[in-house]
């Protein structure tokens, strides 16, 4: 579970820094970064929205198989009485 967050974080980041460095192109404000393209920002941006959908879906199945855990105990010990 820690992946997909810690990845999320970092693509988050990561797009934040691009934007900067797209928006204010020259001058000692770019952090090293270079020419920022716009492919790059798209990818950035891209990263980030999936890494989210996959924190999301990893969110979804944990809670799931809890789910389906908790219902199997329960059946198991309805069925014993």
């Amino acid at each position: 579970m820690d992946f997909p967050f810690l990845n999320m974080t970092g693509f988050t980041f990561y797009s934040i820094c691009y934007t900067v460095g797209y928006f204010f192109p020259d001058g000692d404000s770019n952090y090293g970064l270079g020419n920022v393209r716009i492919q790059d920002l798209v990818f950035a941006y891209h990263a980030a929205i999936l890494t989210v959908l996959n924190g999301i879906q990893c969110i979804i199945y944990h809670v799931i198989k809890t789910i389906i855990l908790l219902v199997i105990c329960y059946n198991i010990l309805e069925g014993g009485k």
